[in-house]
């Protein structure tokens, strides 16, 4: 918020929420994306459609909001963001199965606390989330899964992983049947 008041711009508090959950919660990151946001936003008051605009999303939130789809059965946007992320050179496919096993033990924890009713703070104990705007939408997307896919699906992250690291298989194949396996919502080994 300072940064923006810096810049001559206020920022709603969905905004700068936003720009967090998908540029990371780091300053040295957050820094130029405030400046490139200030830049191009046309108000005054800078808002959640300046923010996703221009703002870089950081992998991990790419992630975030590809499971985020899968959990709203969107599956043809799930995959798009996908074929997004693996048209970029930069991330790799070993990476990307990572951030998907955490994202999916993540959702995981949410739905047992979902199911045990304990409540968002304490989903964001156990995942290590900073902020409630993003375990409330972690738990949004808990919410479109049943237990046994996400068990399922920590375990087809496990096994991608494996095989990406043990074998000759092509690694972005893996993580494309991984995502296609995990839509399907597998729920038996």
């Amino acid at each position: 918020v300072r940064r923006f008041a810096a810049a001559g711009k206020s920022i709603e508090l969905d905004a700068a929420q936003r720009l967090i959950f998908i540029s990371g919660d780091l300053m040295s990151r957050l820094i130029p994306e405030i400046d490139k946001i200030a830049a191009y936003a046309k108000g005054e008051r800078v808002s959640v459609k300046d923010v996703d605009a221009v703002a870089s999303h950081i992998p991990e939130a790419v992630i975030f909001e590809m499971t985020e789809l899968i959990s709203q059965k969107k599956y043809n946007s799930a995959l798009s963001v996908l074929a997004e992320l693996l048209s970029d050179k930069n991330n790799e496919p070993i990476a990307m199965t990572a951030m998907l096993g955490l994202q999916m033990r993540k959702l995981y924890a949410a739905r047992l606390a979902i199911e045990q009713e304990l409540g968002s703070k304490y989903v964001m104990e156990v995942c290590a989330i900073k902020y409630d705007y993003i375990a409330s939408k972690l738990i949004a997307a808990a919410r479109g899964f049943t237990l046994p896919q996400l068990a399922r699906a920590v375990e087809l992250c496990a096994d991608a992983d494996y095989k990406m690291k043990s074998s000759s298989t092509d690694d972005t194949e893996l993580l494309k049947e991984l995502v296609l396996r995990i839509a399907a919502g597998e729920a038996d080994a």
